[in-house]
C-alpha cells in the first residue's frame, strides 16, 4: 500500500511540472468482464471454481495523459448453476445458483505510453461485489418425510483491488482497452476463501 501511495505522489508530481501536456478531459464507456471465483480446493457442498459475466459502464476523469481517475458499475448477466446430483433420487428439481448482482469500482488510473497509440496502466482502488445466492434444496422432517425448500440471500465482498491493462487509442476521442484485476477474495466463511480475477475489455469517448 505505501508503494501505491508512492507511486501515485511521483505521478502527481509529474503531472505538475509537465502541466502544459494536461488534458483535463471527461470520459465515459462500456465494458464486458469474464470473471473467475477459483481456490482450487474442492470443499463439500461448495463448488471450486465459479465462473461469472458482467456489462456494465465507466465514467472517468483524465487528468493528464499519465493519470486519470475512474468508476465502474458493471451488472452481472451470467453466474453459476448446480443441480445436487447427490439428491437427484429423491429430489430432482434441486439447484443451486450464484450471480453477481452489482459491482462498483472505484479505481486510480497510472498510464504510460509504450508505442504510437498504445499505452500500459495499473490500476488500484476499491470495489464492492454484491452476490446473488439462490436455490431449492431439501428438507428432512421429524417423519423422515422430504420436502423441497427454497432459499436466497444476497451477500456483499468488498476491499482493495489493482491490476494491469493496455489501452489503444483509435482516435482522438476513441479509445478501446483490456485489462485483468485481481479482485478482493470472496470469502466463504469456516476459513475458506477464493481467488477472485476479472478480465475486462471496452471501449471510452473522451469529451
Amino acid at each position: 500500500m505505501k508503494k501505491l501511495i508512492s507511486l501515485t505522489c511521483m505521478v502527481l508530481a509529474s503531472s505538475y511540472v509537465g502541466s502544459a501536456c494536461a488534458d483535463d478531459t471527461w470520459y465515459l464507456g462500456a465494458l464486458y468482464s469474464v470473471q473467475k471465483i477459483s481456490s482450487g480446493v474442492k470443499a463439500q457442498n461448495l463448488p471450486s471454481k465459479i465462473d461469472l459475466e458482467a456489462v456494465g459502464l465507466l465514467a472517468g476523469y483524465k487528468f493528464n495523459q499519465y493519470f486519470s481517475l475512474e468508476a465502474r458499475l458493471a451488472k452481472g448477466t451470467s453466474g453459476y448453476s448446480e443441480t445436487f446430483v447427490y439428491l437427484e433420487q429423491i429430489a430432482p428439481e434441486t439447484y443451486h445458483n450464484v450471480d453477481l448482482d452489482s459491482q462498483f469500482s472505484l479505481l486510480v488510473k497510472a498510464s504510460y505510453p509504450i508505442y504510437q497509440s498504445f499505452s500500459l496502466y495499473g490500476i488500484a482502488g476499491y470495489t464492492e461485489s454484491r452476490i446473488k445466492i439462490t436455490g431449492l434444496g431439501i428438507n428432512n422432517d421429524y417423519f423422515n418425510k422430504f420436502e423441497s425448500v427454497p432459499y436466497g440471500h444476497t451477500r456483499k465482498d468488498s476491499g482493495f483491488s489493482y491490476g494491469v491493462g493496455l489501452n489503444y487509442q483509435l482516435t482522438e476521442e476513441v479509445n478501446v482497452f483490456a485489462d485483468y484485476q485481481v479482485l478482493p477474495d470472496y470469502e466463504l466463511g469456516y476459513d475458506l476463501s477464493k481467488d477472485w480475477g476479472s478480465t475486462t475489455i471496452g471501449v471510452s469517448y473522451s469529451f
